[in-house]
């Protein structure tokens, strides 16, 4: 069922993506910045981490803890300063990777 989904969307993204080039070039790069911009995850992201650093810039240790825990699958309660901070940048990274290069690539590999 997965399968059948993921195939369906990328042919029917396809299809919509072909028929515009069809029609205009500069049509189907509109198309395929509008996707792209709809597959990019960062701006809430960037929120949340930005609200982390702002609590450990105040000192305030269960306000950043409170923070990363919107942002991390993990238990933030025991976490000290350093761990917050880890636990952010990995979730940044990752996410990074998830939300913003994964859909670049795939789109370089397939329009």
């Amino acid at each position: 069922m997965v399968c059948s989904v993921i195939d369906a969307t990328g042919l029917l993204t396809w299809g919509i993506v072909s028929v515009t080039e069809a029609v205009s070039l500069l049509l189907r790069d509109l198309l395929v910045v509008g996707l792209l911009y709809t597959a990019f995850a960062v701006k809430d992201l960037a929120r949340h981490s930005r609200a982390v650093l702002s609590a450990l810039d105040q000192g305030d240790l269960g306000a950043a803890r409170q923070c990363v825990a919107r942002i991390v699958g993990r238990d933030t309660a025991r976490l000290d300063e350093f761990a917050v901070t880890r636990a952010t940048v990995e979730s940044v990274a990752e996410n990074t990777v998830d939300g913003v290069l994964a859909p670049l690539l795939f789109e370089c590999l397939f329009t």
